[in-house]
């Protein structure tokens, strides 16, 4: 009997050795794996150009927008026109509406800024109470964008002087919240070695499509009175 017990002890001390090692082998395979992660990520991170990482990204976005026909006039709800808004590449610009081909104004964002300008009720919009900021149609949410200005670091920029470029609302907080988050990217994006190549590819294609055009007309036969 004490030689059964000790062959059983034996056995099972095997067999605890046996899942020791198997555990010891699988650790090491896992520490290698973790190794060889660290290496791969060490060298993508060396590949990847800390400036490139850090460059802000063009963004896009289209909607519709009032926008406010003129800042000298006041806080009239007729002086707002709903206009079809474009954010591509560091630039703004509005349209009559989306079927529209040319924008009827165009701004580079180089050097703008944009500035979160309150709410103002909106009095067609009739509920009992007071509405929320967050209820849709309640009140016309209001943003610019202007040109910024070098100040004194003592200056309170409540008290800078303001000129808006552009000034827009809309019915929604969270879309006003969406377009001065991306907006305020297209800005950063402005200031960017990129968008000055933007600027400087697109006159090319512009003055390349003139020269065309040019060309075109020049070398069409002149329309002689009474032939159409």
């Amino acid at each position: 009997d004490r030689d059964k017990e000790s062959v059983m002890t034996f056995t099972g001390k095997g067999k605890k050795n046996e899942r020791s090692d198997e555990l010891k082998l699988r650790i090491r395979e896992l520490e290698e794996k973790l190794i060889q992660a660290r290496e791969e990520l060490a060298k993508n991170s060396e590949e990847t150009s800390p400036v490139a990482a850090l460059a802000p990204a063009p963004v896009s976005h289209k909607g519709y927008l009032y926008r406010w026909l003129d800042r000298t006039i006041g806080w009239g709800g007729t002086k707002w026109s709903l206009r079809f808004v474009s954010l591509e590449r560091g630039r703004i610009a509005y349209f009559g509406s989306h079927r529209d081909a040319d924008p009827r104004y165009l701004l580079g964002l180089r050097g703008c800024a944009v500035r979160d300008e309150g709410y103002k009720p909106n009095k067609r919009f009739k509920i009992p109470g007071t509405p929320s900021l967050t209820t849709p149609g309640a009140y016309f949410h209001v943003f610019c964008i202007y040109t910024r200005v070098i100040q004194n670091i003592e200056d309170d920029d409540d008290e800078v002087e303001i000129c808006p470029l552009l000034r827009f609302s809309t019915a929604s907080l969270a879309e006003k919240t969406q377009w001065m988050t991306l907006i305020s990217e297209g800005c950063a994006y402005a200031d960017t070695d990129a968008f000055l190549d933007d600027e400087k590819a697109l006159q090319e294609e512009e003055e390349r499509q003139r020269e065309q055009q040019l060309s075109m007309a020049n070398t069409m036969p002149q329309a002689r009175k009474g032939t159409l």
